[in-house]
């Protein structure tokens, strides 16, 4: 395993499975609306209700509120989100591209086991459905999404779809007092098609399911329990320690992309705090976000150490970054109001200056600000959540020790912005494409003449020292 896979899949020391299984215990009981929206929960509740001390307990509803289930309010306590239907129109927008495009990976890749797994899944989900055992089809639901994600074998795919894995089962299972059997069918003929390995009969019936979700969600009304309101849509009740939690993550996430913090070195809480002059609370929380997003690794024993992102698939980023690549730039374009179109374009004219200069510095943080207008054009939290692992990695392998402006990454960036801006949704999907393909083809270029110089060197190239 590379240490970037390590960073984006679950631990396997004994406190971080202590926390899985935290995890797991209290999604269920969200999930299956055991806790009303609004409730206020704590940690010595839940720490009673799974038998599990306060320490991984407190981890696990880290994940959690990552995962936009709860609210962790510092000195408030710990809330259970609330949503819209429209919150959930905005996850299926997102599952509709990415889990569309996993279903086609695990179609061309499922060995022969694992396809008659998935024929015993399809029909335990129609017997689920037959029976009315709702129990039964959440646990089939779970089966599968874990099955497909080990198929599929690609850390940024799970990374990026299974948050929004939760958010769906806890508006299906709420709702639904029994298998809703447009749903269930749908998803079992899903599965079914999955293990008889024909791809486009799959994505049809991808489309079928996804389709039976969003006539569920019109028929089940206007609000129910789910994500809620969180980092983006609740400002005005988030405490001073998480703003100082998004400062930290976003200077540390700088300082790692630029090769400050260079892979291997072992990062601490209390040295950082002094560095950055930003409380070891907050500290601490965005290096767990930093470790969440694949930039460090938390290993046992030894701490916090920052990633060697050249040990990461580039094939693998590509391939779960491109679909939600061309979703931004498809709803940024749709959805751009004059404000985001007038700030699109005052970081644009800012990006041309610093390139014309070769700004790097400039270059990354201007970077960072365009995504994030584009995220927030888009109108899709779940999307921003699902690509801000992937941007910081792609940041990472960019970035680190450039000393040039790439003309063609900058002209294929521009022409996707200037569509974006126009509002022609067709010209700026084509115009991601070609922004991810000049972006991968540098990353892999400059692997490349890495690879290069490390064997012609009898010794290693540089000594890692931590700053």
């Amino acid at each position: 395993m590379t240490s970037c896979e390590a960073c984006t899949t679950s631990r396997a020391t004994p406190f971080l499975s202590l926390a899985d299984e935290a995890y797991s215990v209290i999604e269920r009981e969200l999930v299956l609306g055991r806790f009303e929206a609004g409730a206020r929960l704590s940690e010595a509740l839940l720490s009673h209700l799974t038998g599990i001390g306060r320490t991984p307990v407190r981890e696990a509803l880290r994940r959690l509120a990552r995962d936009r289930l709860i609210t962790v309010r510092p000195r408030s306590g710990i809330v259970v989100n609330q949503t819209t239907r429209l919150g959930f129109e905005r996850l299926l927008e997102l599952r509709r591209v990415l889990q569309r495009q996993m279903a086609a990976v695990a179609t061309v890749r499922a060995h022969r086991q694992q396809r008659l797994t998935l024929a015993r899944l399809g029909e335990e989900m129609r017997e689920a459905v037959r029976v009315r055992d709702l129990d039964k089809a959440q646990n089939v639901d779970r089966r599968f999404k874990e099955l497909e994600l080990e198929i599929c074998a690609n850390p940024f795919l799970r990374v990026a779809i299974k948050p929004s894995y939760a958010l769906s089962r806890r508006y299906y299972f709420s709702f639904a007092s029994k298998p809703v059997a447009d749903v269930g069918f749908r998803h079992a003929d899903l599965i079914d098609r999955m293990a008889g390995g024909n791809i486009d009969a799959v994505q049809a019936a991808f489309d079928r399911f996804v389709d039976a979700l969003g006539s569920f969600a019109s028929m089940a009304g206007t609000s129910f329990p789910g994500d809620g309101q969180s980092r983006t849509s609740a400002r005005g009740e988030i405490e001073e320690d998480q703003l100082l939690s998004e400062q930290a993550y976003e200077r540390l996430e700088s300082l790692i992309v630029s090769g400050h913090y260079c892979p291997g070195v072992i990062l601490s809480a209390a040295p950082i705090s002094s560095e950055l002059g930003i409380g070891r609370t907050p500290v601490r929380e965005a290096l767990q976000h930093l470790a969440d997003n694949g930039l460090v690794s938390i290993i046992p024993r030894r701490g916090i150490v920052v990633c060697d992102f050249e040990q990461c698939d580039l094939e693998q980023l590509c391939e779960a970054r491109l679909p939600l690549e061309i979703l931004l730039a498809r709803l940024a374009a749709r959805r751009m109001t004059p404000e985001h179109r007038a700030s699109l374009g005052r970081l644009m004219h800012a990006l041309s200056t610093a390139a014309s200069s070769s700004d790097h510095v400039a270059i990354l943080e201007l970077d960072r600000r365009i995504k994030r207008t584009l995220v927030q054009a888009a109108d899709n939290v779940h999307l921003g959540d699902a690509l801000g692992p992937m941007h910081s990695i792609a940041r990472a392998l960019y970035f680190r020790g450039k000393t040039t402006v790439e003309t063609d990454v900058a002209e294929s960036y521009r022409e996707l912005l200037d569509a974006v801006i126009s509002g022609d949704e067709e010209r700026a999907a084509g115009n991601a494409v070609c922004y991810v393909a000049e972006t991968t083809r540098v990353m892999r270029d400059a692997r490349a003449r890495s690879r290069q110089v490390d064997d012609a060197q009898p010794f290693p190239s540089r000594i890692v020292a931590a700053p």
